[in-house]
């Protein structure tokens, strides 16, 4: 996941969205982690846009884990998407499927890094703004600049090993937060480690040969891929947004 802040403006409080928690959560993270970068970065072959977000809907089901009587509790896939589509419905969000995930594009990005938006229009600019034009400008050349900085340096070290954020995103994107956390904890233990030149390429092929001692699926469950279901799932819900029509 990207580093760093961005700025929310304090109407955030004052919009309904943030009466209910889990849609608030989906969108506050999918906005939070947005690309920032006014060129976009690359992952694989897919260029991701300023005010783009990939993610699978089962690793938002683990980013938006919560506690809840000292045990760690996940909403229901159903839950997610239901919301994902009232995000889709609200405009706050369009939607793509891809090889590697579904591709979130936040809409008026832009005005949301003030929110000064976020309500439709309806919440007219703050008058006291707390910041000049200027400064702004600043922050945000500045921002940008980090942005590439950080892709480009050291993420995560382990033992004599280094991988940038780069490719620390696309293991997550491949194999979920947790497992990739998990391997780069046992990386750093791991007294063999000395022999290996590549932390991306090792923790890729550990993960991967993980993967491949899990249950393989039933052969009613082989029949659609895991993009024929994203795929099917996008349409309905940008159908029932009024998004495609099919008359």
């Amino acid at each position: 996941m990207p580093e760093g802040a961005f700025q929310t403006d304090r109407l955030i409080f004052e919009n309904k969205i943030w009466k209910n928690v889990l849609k608030f959560r989906l969108f506050f993270f999918i906005y939070g982690n947005a690309v920032f970068s006014e060129s976009g970065v690359d992952i694989d072959d897919i260029h991701l846009n300023r005010g783009q977000f990939l993610r699978s809907y089962r690793n938002l089901q683990s980013d938006l884990e919560y506690v809840e009587n000292h045990a760690v509790k996940q909403y229901s896939l159903s839950q997610v998407k239901r919301y994902v589509q009232e995000l889709v419905q609200e405009k706050r969000i369009k939607l793509e499927v891809s090889q590697l995930g579904t591709l979130f594009t936040v809409v008026n990005y832009e005005q949301y890094q003030g929110f000064e938006r976020f309500n439709n229009g309806s919440i007219e600019q703050r008058k006291n703004t707390e910041r000049t034009d200027e400064e702004q400008m600043k922050n945000n050349n500045k921002n940008v600049k980090n942005d590439k900085n950080e892709k480009k340096d050291i993420y995560i070290s382990a033992q004599h090993l280094t991988m940038n954020q780069i490719e620390y995103d696309k293991l997550v994107f491949e194999y979920s937060k947790e497992l990739v956390d998990s391997k780069i904890d046992y990386a750093r233990n791991y007294s063999k480690l000395k022999n290996y030149k590549s932390l991306y390429l090792t923790l890729n092929n550990w993960l991967k040969a993980d993967k491949q001692k899990l249950p393989q699926q039933t052969k009613a469950e082989q029949k659609k891929t895991a993009i024929d279901l994203a795929l099917e799932e996008a349409t309905r819900i940008n159908r029932e947004a009024g998004i495609i029509n099919d008359e």
